[in-house]
This record gives C-alpha cells, sequence and structure tokens, in this order.
C-alpha cells in the first residue's frame, strides 16, 4: 500500500511541474530562455530577409597583410545545387591599408539582392588578394549574415595562409 500511494505522490508532483513549466514559457509573464538559447522558430526564420553582412579579420602575431595587398570577398549560396548566387561581396578594398601583426579588421559587404534565411542552403566563402610583389598573410576570419528576424549566421575559418602565388582562399560551409 505504501508504493502505490507513493507512487501516486510521485506522478501527481510530477504533472504538477510539467504544468507549472508549461504555464511559464506559455505566459506573457513568465520566464523565458534568453533568445540565444531558444532556437528561432521556422516560421519567422525561413522568410527573413538578410539586412546585413560582414568579415571580421584576425591577424595573429605572424605575417601580416601589406598596405598595397588588395582584398576581395565573395560569400556564394546554392542555387539549383551549384554555388552560384551571390549572397553578399566586397571588393579590392584595404589596397592602402596595413594589417599589421596583431590586429582585427571588421568590414561591411554589400548585400547582393533582396535574400531570404531559407535561400541560404549552405555557404562558400572566397576570399581573394592581389598583392604588388611579394606578401603572406595568415589570418582567420568571421563572416556574419544578420537577418532582420534578429537571427545570425556565423561561419568561421582559423590558419588562412595567402601569399603572391596563392592568392585565393575559397571554403564551403
Amino acid at each position: 500500500m505504501k508504493a502505490t500511494a507513493m507512487g501516486l505522490v510521485t506522478l501527481i508532483l510530477s504533472a504538477l511541474v510539467i504544468l507549472a513549466v508549461a504555464a511559464l514559457v506559455h505566459s506573457p509573464s513568465g520566464v523565458q530562455p534568453p533568445s540565444h538559447v531558444r532556437p528561432p522558430s521556422t516560421a519567422t526564420t525561413s522568410g527573413a530577409k538578410l539586412k546585413s553582412a560582414k568579415i571580421v579579420f584576425d591577424t595573429p602575431a605572424e605575417d601580416d597583410k601589406d598596405a598595397d595587398t588588395k582584398i576581395s570577398v565573395t560569400l556564394f549560396t546554392k542555387e539549383k545545387g551549384k554555388y552560384k548566387r551571390i549572397v553578399a561581396s566586397k571588393n579590392d578594398f584595404d589596397g592602402d591599408t596595413d594589417y599589421e601583426a596583431p590586429s582585427r579588421h571588421e568590414k561591411e559587404l554589400d548585400i547582393q539582392g533582396e535574400i531570404t534565411r531559407a535561400q541560404v542552403g549552405g555557404l562558400r566563402v572566397v576570399i581573394e588578394i592581389q598583392p604588388m610583389g611579394l606578401d603572406t598573410w595568415i589570418f582567420s576570419y568571421k563572416v556574419q549574415l544578420n537577418f532582420d528576424d534578429g537571427t545570425t549566421l556565423e561561419r568561421a575559418a582559423d590558419s588562412v595562409k595567402l601569399k603572391e602565388d596563392d592568392r585565393k582562399h575559397e571554403r564551403t560551409y
């Protein structure tokens, strides 16, 4: 009899906890988990429009980018199964800026047309340099796409090495 009563009490307490948690989550005054913990709903995320894109370069205490080396960045997404749709880009920039070691440089990219989160089916990052002579640049980068529903898509790579005879980095995520 004691085991049955204990089981019944445990069952009732479990049900009360479930109901209390459900009331908190669905109540407008209830405690919600922070937005970075909650996965965005697919209803709002899939139609969310890209509002900004940027790349952040971190040059560690190794080889820096010379001031006369230009950079071009292009972000592609899939269209009909191939990475050919340009999401955002910026061409021939910072050809007058030395990326000293160590340093951080952030650049806004130009969005190419209207694109939604649902249309970003994978991402290919292409970074190219146009050095004037000899230049070896070792860096890490982070690409960030910001959508109008508050969601963000980030992709990153470490220890990328570009130089005068190896000018192009390409990575698919």
